[in-house]
């Protein structure tokens, strides 16, 4: 789902009558809908009441509390080690002795157990490039479309400096990817001037680059094609710093988590240090520990950056300025992101609600409508089957062999489709007025 989904989706189930059970990485979200938190660790189930900011509360209190004992154990520890050294070889201490080993051999496993209990983290590190003089990117009055005659973005204007942090907002099919993909170099414009600069680097994150990744490779395989010049331990520590360190680099992309997929994809993407980083939903696969790894990373970067996500805290944490995409424009959107929460809710024109219905006045006006219904129904049908069978193309690995034009072509005529799907049920909810 896209932001204004989520958004939609959170105010529908915050005030639910009944009981729902979720599973979600987004703390926004879980903030909003959660009155309580379920935490599954180390095969144990922990049950916390309040939302998840109450629950990292209590978790980081616990954990003080933890730290505490820990420390008290070492202190236990090192006075007994100190009585069993000097009193371990006597004979009428020897019991005494022995029986302090077993208590320290205890605390050594109790405290074992808890160290483990701790959660691998690491922290993302983007390579740098050096800083381009601005902009690296500027448009005037271009127009953005896969088939000539059905623009999906018009009239556009803008520049890019080399530092922004600029987030992409409005719902699925109004542009934000197409736009994304221009600014990339996969796409040009098919009416209007722009300029770029020639020695701009972009690294490009979308979903269906997890897709194509070859399940009998390797993470050491895959970055190993993408840089034949350098030594194995300069691609090992390159990978070790997405957390695939020793014999995790080698382990096949097929055994992978999408997390671990995701993070792989990341390292790929940034292997060349682009000046400008495009994230096209990267956070779908992450967990928390990771999500909050990459907002660092970003924060830290210090090029360019332009993310697409439906994490409300994710864009919060990582973005400075927000475009608006809808109604074939880019609006500059100058309040907040929690501004945009309220606006969504209560008049946001592409708020994921049924557009307002329309009554047949009569007979003859009914039929007409219900004519039109079912020609929309038969052509969303046909879209949808279309869009399945590019879905399973993509699915192939087989296809990305020798796909590089290809893809683009498969990947344009997809955002096409979904377009026009967009299009057609926004009409055909239009239609389902109460006919009396």
């Amino acid at each position: 789902m896209d932001l204004e989904a989520c958004i939609w989706l959170e105010d529908y189930l915050k005030n639910y009558p009944k009981t729902i059970l979720f599973i979600s990485h987004e703390r926004s979200f879980l903030n909003t809908v959660a009155n309580a938190i379920v935490d599954l660790r180390n095969k144990e189930f922990k049950l916390y009441t309040g939302n998840f900011d109450t629950f990292i509360r209590t978790k980081e209190l616990q954990e003080g509390l933890e730290e505490a004992e820990r420390t008290k154990k070492e202190t236990q520890i090192k006075h007994m080690q100190v009585f069993v050294d000097r009193f371990g070889a006597k004979a009428s201490k020897a019991k005494q002795a022995q029986s302090r080993s077993k208590a320290i051999d205890k605390l050594k496993s109790e405290m074992k157990e808890e160290s483990n209990e701790k959660s691998f983290t690491f922290k993302f590190m983007f390579p740098e490039a050096p800083v381009l003089p601005p902009p690296i990117v500027t448009v005037h009055q271009g127009v953005l479309a896969y088939v000539p005659e059905k623009p999906v973005l018009q009239n556009i204007s803008f520049s890019l400096n080399p530092k922004l942090r600029l987030g992409l907002l409005g719902s699925n099919g109004n542009g934000k990817s197409t736009l994304a993909k221009f600014i990339v170099g996969n796409l040009k414009l098919v009416q209007g001037d722009s300029h770029r600069d020639p020695k701009l680097k972009v690294g490009y994150f979308e979903q269906y680059q997890i897709e194509a990744l070859r399940d009998e490779w390797s993470a050491y395989d895959h970055l190993n094609e993408l840089w034949p010049q350098k030594t194995p331990e300069q691609i090992r520590s390159r990978l070790g710093q997405f957390g695939f360190s020793g014999d995790r680099a080698f382990q096949k992309v097929g055994v992978l988590s999408g997390g671990e997929k995701t993070r792989l994809n990341f390292a790929l993407i940034t292997c060349e240090a682009p000046h400008l980083l495009i994230f096209d939903e990267p956070t779908n696969h992450l967990d928390m520990e990771s999500k909050e790894a990459l907002a660092t990373s970003i924060k830290n970067f210090k090029g360019g950056v332009i993310i697409i996500s439906h994490d409300f805290d994710f864009l919060e944490k990582t973005v400075e300025e927000f475009w608006l995409i809808g109604q074939k424009k880019i609006t500059p959107w100058k309040e907040s992101l929690k501004a945009y929460r309220k606006y969504i809710i209560t008049q946001g024109d592409n708020a994921p609600t049924k557009p307002e219905k329309v009554k047949a006045k009569n007979n003859a006006e009914k039929g007409i409508v219900e004519k039109r219904a079912k020609e929309l129904e038969k052509k969303i049908r046909q879209l949808h089957a279309e869009k399945k069978k590019i879905d399973n193309q993509l699915a192939d690995p087989a296809f990305y062999a020798n796909a590089s034009r290809e893809l683009q072509k498969i990947m344009g005529e997809k955002e096409a489709i979904d377009l026009e799907i967009g299009n057609l049920e926004e009409e055909w909810f239009s239609l389902q007025g109460d006919e009396g």
